[in-house]
């Protein structure tokens, strides 16, 4: 490389990343998609137990730790969104790095080309931002980046870290991510130096060292949670139930939920996730429940599996409806069908073994998306996180095939049609930060008193959050951020080792029922369509006392409960 394209690609790469992030903040409102990432701030920043914390659970402890310790510092900044945005600048500027290298003489093209791609099929989500497809993102750019960079590269420091860092980013995110990244980077691995694995030792350097991180890695992260072990058994039984198979009907467990003591109108209140007013409810019972479901799954047989799953697979894969396809969509059914028929067409020609490496691609990508519907969740982050894995996984086998190939960049065809593409690919972009810009505009939030903010103005009082009232989406800014006296009635959170601490610090250490919120400093927060009678767990005919103190946006409402009045019946008994 040549010494004035060194310093001109190195102030392009950290430039351009950066002047993107920098349009996109300043037109777009910056939000998440769910309330995962809330949460995690929440405890980050101190205000879920009053202490900064790195233990979220969501992500993994080492970065956690560095996040929780930024807050620790200096908690006027929001270090979370910091953090997540370094990150996706990261990625990006590894990404344009490559790309200027393998086009030294089209800095221009190597530039708008990455930016409009990233427009296009990740925009949306740097904006309404989620930890799960800012993980997928970085898993993408690993795959990019080592598939782009030579083999004399691997074995160079600078590209050697930067895919270590990509690979534990990825891996910190979403540990799936980092486990979905070892096969691909392996078998680009392989693809590269399968002809030196003997001969040359530096080959070994990207394994071994990967090997390394991924070890530190996990193992920070589990000697972190050694004390979660119970908690952890509990959120897999949990989500088992709420998030794949649904909380049973009562009558198909009667039995199970009497021996707890509890009535069926209490045990609606676990299925709405109102769990944490129960005094009665145990943690056991939802492992029972999870116990009794998984049993109760009848054994289909394995071909009779795999049939559902693949139905269910190209259901969610393939579209029915033209509007439903956007350029992500397009470019996840498009890149890996050109790469079948370049890997099909090619083999035939060549007759070279080596090419196998592309359909290994492919099937690594098919296996991928079979596990996800086996496993039965398809939100659309799922999606959008596979698509991005199954584009760069699609572009690494192109690659592949054409790295002995080389393009022509400067053939009289490339000249001719590479305008007409780089102009559509312009349209397209502007188009969607049109539509960006349209749909996700900066607002001033002086709607409604938030109940967020009028916590923190009466801190000497308790709010417990009714689960169907929490935020799934917020602005970039933390401030005024969630008080430690704000408890939710039902989260991932509940019962781990911080929510005791979190009940010890408001002087709840003997636990909480639906009678605390009859105390004179508790109040109840919920939405204004949702019944306080099935919140609270009470049979029908009760009837419930209160008074709305404050009118919150989105129709929310603070409430003391005054009194409560049981059927007659049940006031016998």
């Amino acid at each position: 490389m040549k010494k004035q394209h060194f310093r001109r690609d190195l102030i392009l790469t950290l430039l351009v990343p950066g002047a993107f992030l920098a349009v996109c903040l300043s037109l777009m409102c910056f939000s998440y998609e769910v309330n995962d990432d809330l949460a995690m701030i929440a405890i980050l920043n101190g205000s879920y137990t009053g202490t900064p914390d790195a233990h979220c659970a969501m992500i993994g402890y080492p970065l956690s730790l560095l996040i929780s310790t930024l807050y620790s510092l200096c908690n006027s900044v929001g270090w979370y969104q910091v953090v997540m945005m370094v990150c996706i600048y990261v990625a990006i500027a590894s990404i344009l790095w490559r790309v200027l290298q393998r086009l030294p003489e089209r800095p221009v093209l190597s530039c708008v080309m990455v930016i409009s791609v990233v427009t296009m099929l990740w925009g949306f989500r740097i904006m309404r931002f989620t930890y799960s497809t800012g993980a997928a993102f970085l898993l993408a750019a690993t795959i990019l980046c080592f598939a782009l960079q030579t083999a004399e590269e691997d074995a160079k420091p600078g590209y050697l870290i930067n895919i270590l860092l990509l690979f534990f980013l990825a891996h910190n995110l979403r540990h799936q991510f980092g486990y979905l990244a070892i096969p691909f980077v392996g078998v680009l691995w392989l693809a590269k130096h399968w002809k030196e694995l003997l001969s040359n030792k530096k080959c070994w350097l990207v394994p071994l060292s990967a090997a390394l991180v991924f070890g530190l890695s996990y193992g920070a992260n589990e000697l972190a949670y050694l004390d979660w072990n119970d908690f952890y058994e509990y959120n897999e039984a949990r989500y088992t139930l709420q998030d794949y198979y649904g909380v049973p009907d009562y009558e198909e467990c009667a039995e199970l939920i009497s021996s707890y003591g509890l009535t069926e109108d209490e045990y609606n209140m676990i299925a709405n996730y109102d769990y944490c007013l129960l005094e009665k409810y145990s943690p056991e019972l939802m492992e029972e429940l999870s116990e009794y479901v998984l049993s109760s799954q009848e054994d289909a047989g394995l071909l009779s599996t795999l049939k559902s799953t693949v139905k269910k697979t190209l259901n969610y894969y393939l579209v029915s409806k033209l509007s439903s396809v956007n350029p992500l969509v397009a470019c996840s059914y498009l890149l890996p069908a050109l790469l079948l028929v370049c890997s099909v067409v090619l083999s035939i020609k060549d007759r070279k073994w080596y090419i196998v490496f592309p359909f290994l691609l492919l099937f690594g990508v098919g296996c991928s998306w079979l596990l996800i519907a086996y496993m039965g969740r398809f939100p659309s982050r799922v999606q959008t996180s596979l698509r991005l894995l199954t584009i760069a996984a699609s572009l690494a086998g192109l690659i592949l095939l054409f790295r002995e190939r080389p393009l022509r960049f400067g053939g009289e065809r490339f000249r001719r049609w590479a305008p007409i593409l780089l102009a559509a690919v312009c349209v397209v972009s502007a188009g969607k930060w049109f539509l960006y810009t349209m749909n996700y505009q900066q607002e001033p939030r002086d709607v409604a008193v938030d109940y967020e903010v009028y916590a923190a103005e009466h801190p000497e009082n308790i709010y417990f959050r009714e689960t169907r009232s929490a935020k799934t989406s917020t602005y970039m800014t933390e401030f005024p951020r969630q008080p430690v006296n704000l408890i939710a009635t039902g989260s991932w959170i509940a019962y781990s080792p911080l929510y005791e601490e979190k009940l010890a610090y408001l002087g709840l250490e003997d636990g909480i029922s639906r009678d605390t919120l009859l105390e004179d400093n508790v109040y109840l927060i919920c939405r204004e369509d949702y019944s306080l009678r099935v919140i609270m767990g009470l049979p029908s005919g009760s009837t419930v006392e209160y008074e709305v103190v404050e009118e919150c946006e989105n129709d929310i409402y603070i409430i003391k409960i005054t009194g409560y009045t049981l059927p007659e019946s049940d006031s016998t008994e």
